[in-house]
């Protein structure tokens, strides 16, 4: 395969600063950034530090691996070593386990997966439900489902609820908001407000993680950029290990992805993505115009 217009302009002409390549279906991203990551591999420009291309699935990763590996290859390189790619999870809780006892205090943590995740928030919304008897009445109206086939409604309630307080919970932690920040945040709220019912259930269930030794995904990026900016020796420990930060399919990035490769890439960020395929908005925190905005 040889570089079209566009692609040659990122291999060639690519050696420092912030870049955007807006790409299209089917436009060879992952080879042109693989292909530009052997370059300045093969040519030294990378050291002392290292290249880091964050992706957003593991199949990618792999796909990245063997990609920039078999170019090198090409080019009589062999050493894995000057490159590191990974999701942002990965690379978060490489950050974490730095200093894990910053942000539990058993180091032996475990990364809770999202059936166990939704297992203990449901129990922190029963939690929640006894402490607030009077209002759940405000929202399930009970004369309402007399002779109905009330048991279904409630059970969709439920669901509905627990997936609301769910993408509020998430949207706290993206934004570096803690429980009890978001609690004060939304204290002057009506009683009623389901983001000031959200806020305390966060509490609930933040309590609950850490009872368990437990970290969901979203801990991850919030712990990480919670000791990226608290501690600066760790900030500069990464942006001397990375020389480069790359950040693939930027339009699923949310805004505290965006924030922690900012900070570790300290001016040389390249970011890839396309608008048109950002669907990840519908069911994440992700958030297309972070990219569109960089570009």
């Amino acid at each position: 395969m040889t570089l079209r217009k566009g692609q040659k302009e990122l291999v060639e002409n690519y050696r420092g600063g912030f870049c955007a390549v807006p790409a299209i279906p089917g436009g060879g991203k992952t080879y042109s950034l693989s292909y530009w990551a052997a370059e300045i591999i093969s040519k030294g420009l990378h050291k002392p530090g290292k290249l880091l291309i964050v992706t957003y699935m593991n199949s990618a990763v792999n796909n990245f691996k063997k990609r920039i590996s078999r170019l090198l290859a090409e080019r009589g390189i062999s050493s894995g070593s000057d490159y590191f790619v990974s999701t942002i999870h990965g690379l978060c809780l490489q950050i974490i386990m730095e200093k894990p006892d910053a942000v539990l205090a058993d180091d032996e943590f475990r990364i809770i997966d999202e059936a166990r995740r939704y297992e203990l928030l449901d129990q922190s919304i029963e939690q929640w439900k006894k402490e607030n008897k009077g209002l759940m009445e405000y929202f399930v109206d009970g004369e309402h489902l007399k002779g109905k086939k009330s048991g279904n409604i409630l059970d969709m309630w439920q669901n509905t609820f627990c997936k609301v307080i769910s993408a509020a919970i998430g949207d706290f932690k993206t934004r570096g908001i803690s429980p009890s920040e978001a609690e004060k945040r939304c204290k002057d709220l009506p009683q009623s407000s389901i983001l000031r019912c959200a806020a305390r259930i966060y509490s609930i269930y933040d309590r609950n993680l850490k009872t368990g030794g437990f970290l969901d995904f979203d801990d991850m990026l919030y712990n990480a950029r919670k000791l990226l900016k608290d501690d600066r020796e760790l900030l500069e420990k990464y942006r001397r290990r990375y020389t480069y930060v790359c950040e693939d399919e930027a339009q699923d990035s949310n805004l505290i992805q965006s924030e922690i490769l900012t900070m570790i890439a300290n001016g040389n960020f390249l970011r890839v993505g396309d608008s048109n395929q950002a669907i990840c908005g519908t069911f994440t925190n992700s958030d297309p115009s972070l990219f569109r905005n960089f570009c």
